[in-house]
C-alpha cells in the first residue's frame, strides 16, 4: 500500500513543481490531481474503507494518465508549447 501513496503523493508533487518550473498547466494540473487522489488514498486508508481495494488501482491509471500521458500528447502535438527556459535550466 506503500506504493499508492509515493506515486500518488511524491510524484504529483514532483510532476506539479515541474509544471510550474516549465509553466505548462497540464502537468501542474495532473500533479494536483494526483496529489489529491493520494489524499482520498490516505484518507480510505486511514478508515479502513472498502472503497480503498475498489478505488486504488484505477485511481492510480487516471493520475499516471494525468501526470505523463497528457501532457506527452500535448508536447507532441504542440512543439511551440515548450518554453524557452528550458535552455537556460540545461546551461
Amino acid at each position: 500500500m506503500l506504493m499508492f501513496f509515493y506515486s500518488f503523493l511524491v510524484v504529483g508533487m514532483g510532476t506539479a513543481f515541474v509544471g510550474l518550473l516549465l509553466d505548462y498547466r497540464s502537468m501542474l494540473y495532473g500533479g494536483g490531481f494526483s496529489i489529491l487522489a493520494g489524499a482520498f488514498v490516505i484518507t480510505a486508508a486511514i478508515a479502513d474503507s472498502s472503497l480503498l481495494s475498489v478505488w486504488a488501482m484505477p485511481l492510480f491509471i487516471a493520475s499516471n494518465a494525468a501526470m505523463f500521458i497528457i501532457p506527452a500528447i500535448s508536447f507532441r502535438r504542440r512543439p511551440s508549447a515548450v518554453p524557452k527556459t528550458i535552455p537556460r535550466l540545461i546551461s
